[in-house]
């Protein structure tokens, strides 16, 4: 049976007459919303070419400081406790669900990506400990991430890593140890392809 001509060329669903407008006046409204928000939450200026998706989740002291032209895409959870810090430096790209947890300090260097699910701990605390042992096998080191970096969906950084400027860590890898500038690595632990 041959499609009736008529029914072909319209559309799935009518469009609202005010549906442009309404967006064009929400958007803008949002967007100024997370700004303040941010500027709330890290106590410091936000640049205005920040772009992000979503509120991110920022909690403990609020030590963030964003770069120009970060993009946030989708719900990024940022937590900074006792001296730690998290810079994010200039043309970054934040997947969604990344998450940036720093006792002692993260810096992720000039337009690097942090895939979605990404996961960046500069402390690594074991789950039991032996009675009265509490503080030395507390792991607490900085995590740097050079520029141009690319770390794919899922990938763990452990604390005290460096990954070089150009590095590719490919998704789902846990890099335990540091990783030169401009090497593929992959696997767990994260090893050259």
């Amino acid at each position: 049976m041959d499609p009736d001509p008529k029914l072909e060329n319209r559309p799935l669903r009518p469009e609202a007459p005010f549906r442009g407008v309404i967006v064009r006046w929400v958007q803008p409204v949002v967007r100024a919303w997370i700004l303040a928000y941010i500027r709330l939450k890290t106590g410091g200026p936000v640049p205005l070419s920040l772009v992000a998706y979503a509120f991110p989740r920022i909690h403990g002291t609020g030590k963030v400081t964003f770069g120009k032209n970060v993009v946030l895409r989708g719900e990024v959870y940022l937590e900074s406790t006792g001296d730690g810090t998290i810079t994010i430096e200039d043309g970054v790209e934040l997947g969604h669900g990344a998450h940036l947890i720093a006792q002692a300090g993260i810096r992720v260097g000039r337009a690097a990506v942090v895939g979605e699910y990404a996961s960046l701990r500069d402390a690594l605390i074991p789950p039991c400990f032996p009675p009265g042992d509490t503080v030395k096998q507390h792991k607490l080191a900085p995590i740097v991430i050079g520029e141009n970096v690319v770390l794919g969906s899922g990938v763990t950084v452990l604390p005290g890593v460096t990954v070089g400027d150009g590095a590719v860590v490919r998704s789902n890898s846990v890099v335990a140890d540091d990783v030169p500038c401009g090497l593929v690595v992959r696997g767990i632990p994260a090893r050259p392809e």
